[in-house]
């Protein structure tokens, strides 16, 4: 059985077509057994037990077991760049084993947690021996907790609802209650519909249209900061609280604060807010969101600031004007004692030459541009509402690092990393994929072929000549990476040929002088208040 998981996993990510992946997956879920679906389902929705084993015993356990000196493994990670590929491959394979269920595989995986080390390598040789080359990869990462689900949340949870019949959001619920951390109780997916479940449900959110460059002022618009943060919805009926994401995953448990102070607010309501992440007090980088929804780590503060209301007491707001609605907020939703919701500031911009003026000072305020909404139109008008992103700063970077996509070591080049001087080496600043130019993705994709040096797995190091143009948002600080600063939503704009690199310590300066005006600013508008 998880010989089969393992292929079909393996499918799944080399499959492009969506339609493709959905027969896959349906066909086999319809084939297995309740408990191998819920483990499946857990494994592509991010869920597995935790760590046994670190690397390092994985790839001692598999030398001791195969025979094979380190010297020969060595060669053999390097030549994959996985170190549990490479353990797959020097791992002898028993002819007409017997295939263990995926569910009795997560068992024993639960079972070994705590357990003494020969305790548990003893347990690993014995399932080793049963295991082909591919599930042996997957059984090693589930060891190391180091799985990643070739499939999207929201893909999973959209094929679930097809299959169903049900809402997303409905699924998204279900799998969150009735799946636990061990990935092996659930309930029954596919169920009918109770009515409580339909009072708690989030609508659909209204598009915001995202533009680089602003348009002409409209005196019959308000117009706001817009920090980096997620769009969510704030949803209560009664008892019940949900926080919803745009992908129909609910948030509440990740912010406990809320229960603070959800009893002074309206008792039946949908609303949709902004949460961003705070340092000294300051709106700072969305990545902080990420660690504190992963982590569950409170020392990291937030804010929540409202931006819509869509429902109150039983009644339907969508169809309203803005300025209805924001009327509404204003006065049913107040900003509470502790600060942790809030109202974006309306901008005084009466004309063109103040409208520029703001558009072009956003990071100064720590914002990333501005938000745009029509006072006179529905929540659902297409031209309702719209984020103008602020200029975007430019700089010479150097070409450091190439990666092909994961697990497809034939496809192009499609992740790159930048990086600028510092003193006798180049220090990676930013990692950017996804790159629309098409000339420009040839022309990176033969430097990397012609003038690589050196080979880690799917990623090739790059001769540091090559200068390109980049532009970025903003700057952010990151003592994770090894230059303590990364530029926020790089792109690659040109090859700067002839154009010499800027170095780290220019970027600093620029970094400490942005931080600078920002502090000043935000002081300033303290003390007005």
């Amino acid at each position: 059985m998880i010989n089969s998981v393992a292929s079909l996993l393996r499918g799944l990510s080399e499959e492009k077509n969506v339609k493709g992946r959905q027969q896959m997956l349906r066909s086999f879920l319809d084939a297995i057994s309740e408990e191998n679906r819920s483990c499946l389902l857990g494994l592509l929705l991010g869920r597995k037990p935790s760590r046994i084993a670190k690397y390092s015993q994985i790839q001692e356990w598999a030398m001791e077991y195969s025979n094979v000196d380190e010297k020969m493994f060595s060669a053999c990670s390097k030549m994959t760049g996985d170190a549990n590929i490479a353990a797959s491959l020097i791992i002898p394979i028993v002819a007409d084993a017997e295939d263990p269920d995926l569910y009795d595989v997560f068992n024993l995986l639960i079972d070994l947690k705590g357990k003494e080390t020969q305790e548990v390598k003893d347990n690993v040789f014995s399932t080793w021996k049963l295991l082909d080359q591919n599930a042996i990869v997957l059984f090693n990462k589930l060891l190391s907790a180091s799985f990643r689900s070739p499939l999207q949340v929201a893909e999973v949870h959209e094929f679930l609802a097809g299959m169903s019949g049900l809402e997303p959001f409905v699924i998204s619920k279900r799998l969150s209650g009735e799946i636990n951390d061990s990935v092996l109780e659930t309930g029954s997916l596919f169920r009918s519909v109770e009515a409580k479940e339909e009072v708690c449900a989030p609508i659909k959110f209204c598009s915001n249209l995202i533009e680089e460059k602003c348009q002409r002022y409209n005196p019959d618009a308000t117009y706001t900061w817009y920090y980096d943060g997620m769009r969510l919805q704030l949803v209560r009926a009664g008892t019940q609280v949900h926080l919803w994401t745009e992908s129909g995953r609910d948030l509440v448990s990740v912010f406990p604060e809320l229960e603070l102070i959800i009893a002074d607010l309206p008792s039946s309501f949908i609303a949709e807010v902004l949460l961003v992440a705070v340092n000294a007090g300051i709106p700072s980088d969305s990545s902080l969101i990420q660690q504190r929804i992963k982590s569950k780590k409170s020392k990291i503060k937030v804010e929540f600031y409202f931006l819509d209301l869509m429902k109150l007491d039983g009644e339907d707001l969508v169809e309203r004007s803005y300025r209805e609605r924001d009327l509404l907020l204003r006065k049913h939703f107040r900003k509470d004692k502790t600060g942790l919701l809030k109202f974006l500031e309306v901008l005084d911009i009466n004309d063109e030459s103040t409208l520029v003026q703001q558009y072009t000072e956003c990071n100064s305020w720590a914002a990333i541009g501005l938000l745009v909404r029509r006072n006179d139109l529905a929540y659902f008008d297409v031209e309702f509402s719209k984020v103008f992103c602020s200029a975007k700063h430019r700089i010479a970077a150097t070409l450091l690092y190439g990666q092909r996509s994961q697990g497809n070591f034939k496809s192009t080049y499609n992740e790159f990393t930048f990086g600028l001087n510092s003193g006798d080496e180049f220090v990676p600043v930013c990692r950017i994929s996804n790159i629309d130019n098409d000339k420009l993705l040839l022309r990176l994709n033969d430097i990397i072929s012609d003038h690589s040096t050196e080979r880690f797995g799917p990623v090739r190091s790059v001769k540091p000549e090559f200068v390109f143009k980049i532009s970025y948002d903003s700057i952010v600080e990151s003592k994770r990476h090894k230059a303590g600063l990364q530029l926020k939503n790089a792109k690659v704009i040109a090859f700067a040929e002839g154009v010499k690199s800027m170095s780290l310590n220019e970027l600093e300066r620029k970094c400490n002088e942005i931080k600078t005006i920002r502090e000043n600013n935000l002081r300033n508008l303290r003390l007005v208040k």
